[in-house]
């Protein structure tokens, strides 16, 4: 960050605010402050810009200043004080809003970061920092669409932005998952699923369940010449194609809006690898690519020259924790992820992810309390309330069990499991009624997820893999 520092901050003050203080002791202070952040001695910029501050208490820039020494400290609280203050002097001041949003962004509350951003944004409608992390922060929102339109902007302003360029790949990966997703619901036992995740088998390299979903997809779509080429290239000798079927109406769309956003996410990631094929970001997308191939080691490999390159990036310890979690290192696994709880702790992800460890390892108390932490940041993962019903069902608290079970089933009403831990935990408690109706979900739940189709399991079970060529290389 000391980049955007270095870009938005006024490090020296003006003769006009010399007026009414003494303009030595002004000079002197500016000076310190300037010295400090040239070094990174943002402890002394801080007590040096509060030096300043009192002696001219309505100065919005100062107040900016501080507020940026603050966040470079780590204080994001007091910087966010700051910057509300500078703001009330000068609403028009762009730097405050900029660097809340930043901070809002920082403290895991996108919805606040989102407000400062587009006010800064409206001040300074070019800038590309503001259009970057507004763009991290749609994305943090789960709104990609407007993500990749605050992304292009960036790009525009700045084409060799490799966070801008990483990010949007990411973007429209996300925009083809729900589009997979829509596809899903619309026909999901159509041909076009079929085909998508013979694709995504192919991706992975498994050229034999490809085959069986080509097969399965050619059965159901036979007018597909694509499929048949498909087959052909797989088999040798498929039969030969035929016209007639009728697709189900939409179906043909929603396949191709979901190939056409993973299509332009490819692009974007390697463009970004052609571009700089040494940088963090460039390993950053191998890492992901390795990752959704369930090629845990080459995973973390990457990983690791991701953080050899940006030690302090977001998600990486995570990444890397959980490639070791898959792979059974769990001891392993469990320090990497505290390791991000370090770099992010209000991240409710990340706590859920490290109490999924220490549970796997038998530490439940210490599990709980990462569950407990996660509960009161915002916007906890409802995973947070059923391992802590499953706690407390274990300890025989049932009626805590039942309080976050029910908090837990209110997000994710179709979890059978959950319904079936709520029925123990409902029966343990003497309440038959409800016991009776949960178990009878719970069935109903899972009869509904034998009867999906194979290519739905596929592809409730599969990541859409973002650089498919960038693997093919290696």
């Amino acid at each position: 960050m000391r980049s955007t520092f270095a870009i938005f901050v006024c490090l020296t003050c003006s003769p006009a605010l010399f007026c009414q203080a003494n303009e030595e002791e002004l000079t002197s202070h500016a000076r310190a402050a300037k010295a400090a952040e040239e070094r990174g001695d943002y402890s002394s910029a801080i007590r040096e810009y509060r030096s300043l501050s009192r002696l001219l208490p309505g100065n919005a820039q100062i107040r900016a200043n501080l507020g940026i020494a603050l966040y470079l400290n780590g204080d994001l609280s007091e910087a966010l004080a700051e910057f509300q203050s500078a703001s009330k002097i000068a609403p028009d001041l762009f730097t405050p809003h900029l660097f809340s949003g930043l901070a809002w962004f920082r403290l895991s509350e996108p919805n606040r970061a989102e407000g400062e951003l587009i006010r800064a944004i409206r001040i300074n409608p070019s800038d590309p920092v503001a259009h970057l992390w507004l763009g991290y922060v749609y994305m943090a929102l789960s709104k990609a669409d407007l993500a990749v339109e605050e992304l292009k902007s960036t790009l525009a302003a700045q084409p060799g932005n490799i966070d801008a360029l990483y990010t949007l790949g990411k973007a429209y990966l996300e925009l083809g998952r729900l589009e997979t997703e829509k596809l899903l619901q619309l026909a999901p036992d159509g041909g076009r699923a079929w085909q998508l995740a013979a694709e995504q088998c192919l991706v992975r390299g498994d050229q034999s369940k490809a085959l069986e979903f080509y097969e399965g997809a050619y059965r159901r779509r036979p007018d597909v010449l694509e499929i048949w080429q498909a087959l052909e290239n797989l088999k040798g000798s498929p039969p030969a194609p035929s016209g007639g079927h009728v697709p189900i109406a939409g179906e043909d769309d929603r396949f191709q809006k979901a190939r056409e956003f993973q299509s332009l996410s490819r692009e974007a990631l390697e463009k970004l690898g052609r571009m700089a094929p040494e940088s963090y970001r460039a390993h950053e997308v191998m890492a992901d690519a390795f990752a959704a191939q369930q090629k845990n080691e080459s995973a973390i490999a990457e990983y690791l020259a991701v953080l050899k390159l940006k030690p302090d990036l977001p998600t990486i310890h995570q990444a890397i924790g959980s490639a070791l979690f898959r792979t059974g290192k769990v001891a392993e696994a469990i320090a990497e992820l505290e390791a991000e709880v370090k770099i992010q702790p209000r991240s409710a992800t990340v706590h859920v992810e490290l109490a999924r460890a220490l549970l796997v390892a038998g530490k439940t108390d210490t599990a709980e309390k990462e569950l407990l932490a996660a509960s009161r940041l915002p916007n906890p993962p409802a995973a947070a309330f059923k391992l802590l019903g499953k706690i407390s069902l274990e300890r025989k608290n049932y009626t805590e069990a039942i309080v976050q079970l029910e908090r837990y089933t209110q997000s994710a009403p179709k979890d059978s499991s959950a319904h079936y831990l709520l029925s123990r935990a409902y029966r343990s408690a003497g309440n038959r009624t409800a016991a009776d109706r949960e178990i009878a979900l719970s069935r109903a739940l899972s009869i509904d997820a034998k009867n999906r189709t194979a290519a739905q399991q596929a592809m409730d079970t599969q990541q859409l893999t973002p650089a498919k060529s960038a693997i093919d290389e290696q």
